[in-house]
């Protein structure tokens, strides 16, 4: 979608537009993370314990939707859908952009909510999994982002500029 301003003041609606369509995403996003977030405690559950089972997955995928999306929220509704707008301005390489945005503000955003729930819990490897959940989970979300998005960051350049 290409919006070609016929002056500097169409360039707020233009961002305007560009971020309502990237919060949308973002709703997408939100739910894609928290079920890859599941799947990757699970897989962390099957490597710890003997009793879980592959029959336990469905149920780890919708837990991750349903509680996962409360920590990735912030990183699916706020931190890329702002990255949405500012990689407007970068002319190659969005894609590695995308997926270290996803990485870091998912393994940061859920290593600051785990360490509020348990008081000293950085040192477990419960810990360990959750953070790396999260940063496979913004992983998926920046690789969602970059996909759906990336054609319109790649639109033509605005005459005049």
């Amino acid at each position: 979608m290409v919006l070609p301003p016929s002056s500097r003041r169409s360039l707020p609606k233009e961002a305007a537009l560009r971020y309502g369509l990237a919060c949308l995403v973002g709703i997408l996003a939100t739910l894609v993370a928290g079920a890859v977030g599941g799947t990757v405690i699970h897989v962390a559950m099957q490597l710890s314990f003997d009793e879980t089972t592959v029959r336990s997955l469905p149920g780890m995928i919708v837990a991750g939707i349903l509680l996962g999306s409360l920590p990735a929220a912030p990183v699916t509704l706020g931190v890329l859908p702002l990255l949405a707008v500012s990689l407007r301005r970068l002319k190659r390489g969005r894609w590695p952009v995308w997926l270290s945005a996803g990485l870091v503000a998912g393994a940061i955003r859920v290593w600051l909510w785990s360490d509020d729930l348990v008081e000293g819990a950085a040192t477990s490897n419960p810990f360990v999994s959750l953070v790396a959940a999260g940063a496979i989970a913004g992983l998926s979300a920046g690789a969602l982002f970059a996909w759906l998005l990336g054609p319109m960051a790649d639109d033509a350049p605005r005459p005049g500029h």
